[in-house]
């Protein structure tokens, strides 16, 4: 799969995407696991909103991301025994399916975009 995300590459991410801001979730066989080939994405976005308090599983610290964002390839990392880690950027959109509800302003300001470890299924490619 990372032959498929090569540095620069920009792509849509056409479906919803359930990700997790919490990185220990991953040793779940149902996620990532620790054997086999596996790969995830590390994301910096803007637009996924914490979905915890209304999931049957809170410990999962879930984090939807919207249908029809746009990604950049900022890098890709081979860990050793067929891991990979493909780090990913939120970018500017061309379509907007859905209008975003703005995140609500702090005192000290908007906090910066952190990573967000995910296993999602793989985005449809566009031509």
């Amino acid at each position: 799969m990372r032959n498929e995300y090569p540095k620069g590459k920009t792509f849509i991410w056409w479906g919803f995407g359930s990700c997790t801001s919490n990185i220990d979730v991953l040793q779940s066989e149902q996620f990532l696991g620790t054997t086999g080939p596996r790969t995830f994405f590390t994301i910096t976005c803007d637009s996924g909103k914490d979905i915890r308090k209304y999931s049957f599983f809170p410990a999962e610290d879930e984090v939807l991301l919207p249908a029809a964002r746009q990604f950049r390839v900022e890098g890709c990392l081979d860990q050793g025994k067929d891991l990979y880690m493909i780090q990913l950027k939120e970018i500017q959109s061309p379509f907007s399916l859905i209008e975003l509800v703005p995140q609500p302003s702090r005192a000290s300001g908007p906090s910066p975009p952190r990573p967000i470890p995910i296993v999602p299924n793989p985005p449809i490619k566009t031509k």
